[in-house]
């Protein structure tokens, strides 16, 4: 949703599985490389995402919420965090990985 011109913007992000990759929470860094393709051609440094449990939990349960650091190729993106679950692309895909910090993380 926006908030006006130039004003950070909130996305909301139903989690619908947790296994790791679609977002992907490790180290200190919650990443969207490979989920939620509008989300991540439009999100700026910036904006907020938050993410909530779906199924088996109480409508509205946050999962965690985090703001957009920045934005790096996929390419890039694997070459620098290789080890994490979601450094699946390879040079030549058209995708962005959003970087989000995590701000906040919980686990039931």
């Amino acid at each position: 949703m926006a908030m006006g011109n130039g004003e950070p913007r909130l996305y909301r992000y139903i989690m619908t599985s947790d296994d790791g990759i679609a977002p992907c929470i490790d180290g200190g860094l919650i990443t969207l490389a490979t989920c939620k393709p509008v989300v991540r051609r439009v999100a700026r440094p910036g904006d907020w995402v938050m993410g909530f449990f779906g199924k088996g939990y109480a409508p509205g349960t946050l999962a965690w919420a985090a703001r957009i650091a920045g934005k790096r190729e996929p390419f890039d993106y694997e070459r620098a965090y290789r080890p994490r679950a979601d450094a699946v692309y390879r040079e030549g895909h058209s995708q962005r990985a959003l970087f989000l910090p995590s701000l906040l993380a919980t686990t039931v």
